[in-house]
């Protein structure tokens, strides 16, 4: 076979392959439409403005929309989530604590003691005779003066200490920083504010009293075992009071 036979069959069998339909992928022998733009995958697989049709570009619209409101109403109802749980935690008399998140604050505290081991006072107040209040100026009457009370209580403590009221017209208070010592200091200035102060209602003065008692917290107290100690620590001031009105009438 001449030279020139050789080349024209080789040109032959290249014609042929580029006829023959690739077994493997198909795709390739299909003709590119003129009019439709190839798509060509991008490396972070996300698509440009340009890659989406008009109306596939409205949906992803209507949806990143839809998230954004979605996330609006997260926030709001987060938001209201805390001020129930906030609400939830205040006495709705008297602008402080009520039992449930005092009694939260305090198991708190105790953990802090326990860790790092400062000094926390826990100090319980209980008003004298209050019954008499309420018989003698009505619910009112005994309403203002625990308002004034625990006036007395917030104008006398540090923005570290809390204040709440365990029910009726029992008051407790966290001191921080405090050992017993300086707890009976700040027991003494309490008594004589509140005995100096008396309440205002309707045009009348009704004046009170206090018997506060003092726990220091100690680790591996609970909550309830340094409440039941500084109550009890208030009832033995109170049959001291009662004592010494006896022996002095």
């Amino acid at each position: 076979m001449s030279d020139h036979e050789t080349d024209e069959l080789r040109m032959t069998k290249a014609t042929q392959r580029k006829k023959t339909p690739d077994r493997r992928n198909p795709e390739r022998t299909k003709p590119v439409d003129a009019g439709r733009r190839p798509r060509i995958a991008k490396p972070d697989g996300e698509l440009s403005d340009e890659d989406m049709s008009p109306q596939v570009r409205s949906t992803v619209m209507q949806l990143m929309d839809e998230v954004d409101r979605l996330k609006d109403e997260l926030v709001a109802a987060n938001e209201r989530v805390s001020s129930i749980e906030g609400m939830a935690d205040e006495d709705p008399l008297v602008p402080v604590l009520n039992r449930r998140g005092f009694e939260r604050e305090l198991g708190r505290t105790l953990a802090y003691v326990a860790r790092y081991r400062s000094t926390v006072t826990l100090v319980y107040l209980d008003l004298d005779d209050f019954k008499a209040v309420n018989d003698r100026f009505g619910h009112a009457g005994g309403d203002a003066a625990l308002r004034h009370f625990s006036d007395i209580l917030l104008a006398n403590v540090r923005g570290s200490d809390l204040v709440g009221r365990l029910g009726g017209d029992e008051f407790a208070i966290i001191l921080h920083r405090a050992d017993l010592s300086a707890a009976a200091v700040k027991a003494a200035r309490l008594s004589d504010q509140v005995n100096s102060s008396p309440a205002r209602f309707d045009g009348q003065e009704i004046d009170l009293s206090v018997t506060i008692g003092a726990a220091e917290l100690r680790a591996g107290d609970s909550v309830e075992s340094v409440l039941q100690r500084a109550d009890a620590a208030m009832y033995e001031g109170k049959a001291l009071r009662r004592t010494q009105k006896v022996a002095t009438s």
